[in-house]
Parts: structure tokens; sequence; C-alpha cells
């Protein structure tokens, strides 16, 4: 049950982040005098908390819907546990449909509206600043192109990594039963896992929109590398000298994650009940 609700939390909450964010900057174009003086890292954390807060209370209900079944694994035919969420009754799906509308179809409509305002107040202010020489003018108006093309480019990424598999989740829940049937049952898993491998590839893809747009943020990882590096060496010099013959212990896990889905396809379709880990 944590695995089925701790995997839809973390997504909802980078969708209520990347929310957040995008007013925070759009407050800071229109209103910075405002947003400077109301900044503070405590704000921050508090508005952080209150993100991680709302995205669990509004996945409580996994907590609820999911459970576990015995079922055939499809390689080896050995009977195994399988976490699932079937969506069988009707608040259930209006509890689907309700989070498609306002944690994903709302939230991508209000940044669309957000970053046009955001774009167009930038570029607006750049080519009315008079009191700028051209070389600055210049320089401002192509620093400001590379923030709004690094914004919009995160937003865009997100939203095309996540929205197959919203769609796959209401396909799930309002198509008969013998479709995924008919179907089968490699091609009905290959399309699932596409769907999540999709919101890991969003996860990889931002800290290289970031890294290749973004000078700070380029600097905060070197500084991150720098220390991480100085840590590295500390800790291998304290090795080393705890161990005369110079070798490191070192343990490995290995960690099984158990697998969900939103349908009850599994019990129809028993070596079709799984899917892949989300992050």
């Amino acid at each position: 049950k944590l695995v089925i609700f701790l995997e839809n939390t973390v997504t909802v909450t980078s969708i209520l982040i990347i929310l957040t964010v995008s007013l925070e900057r759009f407050w800071a174009v229109y209103y910075p005098l405002k947003t400077y003086s109301s900044g503070s890292k405590s704000r921050a954390m508090i508005i952080m908390g209150g993100v991680w807060f709302t995205a669990a209370a509004t996945t409580a209900p996994f907590l609820v819907m999911a459970y576990t079944i015995q079922t055939t694994h499809i390689a080896d035919d050995r009977i195994v546990d399988v976490c699932i969420s079937p969506v069988l009754h009707t608040w259930q799906r209006a509890y689907i449909v309700a989070r498609f509308i306002f944690i994903f179809a709302l939230p991508l409509i209000l940044l669309a509206v957000l970053y046009s305002m955001i774009i167009y107040k930038v570029l607006t202010e750049t080519m009315e600043c008079k009191q700028m020489t051209d070389s600055a003018r210049s320089q401002s108006a192509q620093n400001r192109r590379q923030l709004v093309i690094m914004l919009v480019g995160i937003i865009i990424l997100f939203f095309v990594c996540l929205l197959p598999f919203q769609i796959l989740a209401l396909w799930q829940i309002f198509v008969s039963y013998e479709i995924p049937a008919k179907i089968g049952a490699e091609p009905y898993l290959n399309l699932m896992w596409f769907c999540r491998l999709l919101i890991y590839i969003n996860s990889a893809g931002n800290p290289i929109i970031y890294n290749i747009f973004s000078t700070k943020f380029r600097r905060a990882f070197q500084k991150v590398l720098r220390l991480y590096c100085c840590c590295c060496k500390k800790r291998l010099a304290v090795g080393l000298g705890r161990h005369g013959n110079g070798t490191l212990s070192s343990q490995a896990g290995t960690r099984m994650t158990t697998m969900s889905q939103y349908t009850h396809y599994s019990m129809v379709k028993n070596d079709v009940s799984d899917s892949v880990d989300n992050v």
C-alpha cells in the first residue's frame, strides 16, 4: 500500500512544485518589490511543507484502494504476491477523474496562461527599456530568452512525459475489460511500461535542461561536485588509515519493488497484473 501511495504522492508533488515555482515566477515578474520584501527561507519551507501535505492528502485514497493478491508470475509461473489498486466502485472512478482534472488538466491550463503572461512581460520590458545601451539591451534580451526557454522546456517536458500515463489510467477505468485481453499480455505490458518510463525520462531531463540554460545551476552543481569530491577524499584517507592493507569494505543491497496498476485487469488475466515502479 505504501508503494502505490508514495509513487503517486511524489508524482503529485512534482506537479504542485512546478505550479508553485511558476506562480512565484509570475509574482516576481509582475510584483518584484513585493516578492523581494516577502522572500525568506522560512516562508519557502512552509510552502514546501504545504505542498507535500496537500499531495499526501490528495493521494490518501490509494491506501484504501490498494491490496495484495497472489498470482502467477508471467516469466517462470511462480506464485507471487502483487499489490494492485483496481478501480471497481463509482467513487474510485470519480476520484481518478477528479485527480486528472484538478492535478493535471487545470495545472496545465494555468501554467500555459502564467507563462504566456510572463513571456509577454519579459519581452516587452526588454524592448521598452530606453535607458539601456544597445549591447546591454541585447544581453538582457538574450538572458531573458534563455530563462523563458528553460522554464517552458521544463513544463513541456513534464507534461509530455506525464500525459501518456494519465491517459492510460483513464483508458483503463473506462474501456471494456475484454479490450486489454484482446491486445495481449506482452503489448499491454509494453504500453504500460513505456508510459511509466516516460516519467523517469522527465526526471532525468530536468537537470540537463537546467545545465544547458542556467549558469547559476552549473555553478551550483560544480560546487556540489567539488564538495562531494573533497568529502570522498577525506573518507578514503580515513578508510585507508583504518585498514592497513588499503582495502575498504562495502556492502551491496538489492531493492525489490512491488508493482501495481490501476485496473483489476490482473484479476481477469493474471499474467498482466504487474507494472513498473513509478518515480
